[in-house]
C-alpha cells in the first residue's frame, strides 16, 4: 500500500519510503521543482565560486568590496534553523529533491523507535555527498523522530547561503561537543564515520567506507 508522499508499507515491522516519487494522483513529480530543489540545496557552493569570480574580474570596485562584506556578514550573523519559512524549504527540498535520484529508505521495525528516544544513526558510505542520509530527517517525514540532526562538515557553515539552508534541513557542525550536546537534549544524529576522507579513495564504480583510523575513547 502507498501514500501519497511515496510511502509503501511492508508487513507491520518493516516499511519502505520513497519521499517525493509520485503525487497524490500517481503522476511523476515535476523535474523544473527537483532541478530547483537541487539548486537551492547543493546550488550555494557554485553560486558563490561565481559570485567571487564576477567580484574579481566583472564588478567595479565599490560594487565588488559591498558584496564582499555582505558575504562576509551573511557568514558572521547568527542563523536560525527553526523559522517557518525555513521549515518550509527544507520540505521542499526533501520532498523534491529526494525524489529526483530517487532516495528509497528501508526501515526495519519501524514501530520500536521511541519518538522521544534519541538514536545514533551510521550513514555509508559518505561519496561526494551523502545525498541519502537526508532521507532521515524530520523534514522527509519518514522516520518516527520529530528531533534529528546531521552532522556535516563544519566547512559548510561558513559558506553564505548554503549555511543557512542546510540548518534548516536539519544539518550541523561535526564536533565531539555539538554531537554530545544534542544527544543529551534528546536529538537522534546521522553521522557518516569515513567523512570527507572517503572521497579520496573513491574510483568508478566503486565506493570505499574509511574508518580504521578513528579512535573510540
Amino acid at each position: 500500500m502507498k501514500d501519497d508522499d511515496g510511502r509503501e508499507e511492508e508487513g507491520t515491522s518493516a516499511r519502505v519510503f520513497r519521499p517525493g516519487t509520485t503525487t497524490a494522483a500517481g503522476a511523476s513529480l515535476s523535474l523544473a521543482r527537483a532541478v530547483a530543489a537541487l539548486l537551492l540545496w547543493q546550488g550555494a557552493i557554485h553560486f558563490n565560486v561565481a559570485l567571487a569570480a564576477a567580484c574579481a574580474f566583472v564588478f567595479p570596485a565599490r560594487v565588488a568590496m559591498l558584496v564582499l562584506c555582505t558575504q562576509l556578514f551573511s557568514m558572521l550573523v547568527p542563523a536560525d534553523g527553526t523559522s517557518r519559512f525555513g521549515r518550509s524549504i527544507a520540505r521542499f527540498i526533501c520532498k523534491h529533491g529526494l525524489g529526483y535520484f530517487p532516495v528509497t529508505l528501508h526501515v526495519e521495525h519501524y514501530e520500536a523507535f521511541d519518538p522521544q528516544g534519541a538514536y545514533v544513526f551510521g550513514y555509508e558510505p559518505h561519496s561526494i555527498m551523502p545525498f541519502g542520509a537526508w532521507a532521515l530527517t524530520e523534514p522527509a517525514s519518514c522516520m518516527p523522530l520529530p528531533k534529528m540532526k546531521i552532522l556535516t562538515s563544519s566547512a559548510a557553515f561558513y559558506i553564505p547561503l548554503m549555511r543557512q539552508i542546510w540548518m534548516w534541513l536539519g544539518s550541523v557542525p561535526a564536533t565531539r561537543e555539538i554531537f554530545c550536546s544534542h544527544l543529551a537534549d534528546g536529538y537522534s544524529c546521522v553521522v557518516s564515520p569515513g567523512g570527507l576522507r572517503e572521497t579520496l579513495h573513491m574510483n568508478p564504480g566503486l565506493e570505499v567506507a574509511f574508518i580504521k583510523s578513528r579512535k573510540v575513547s
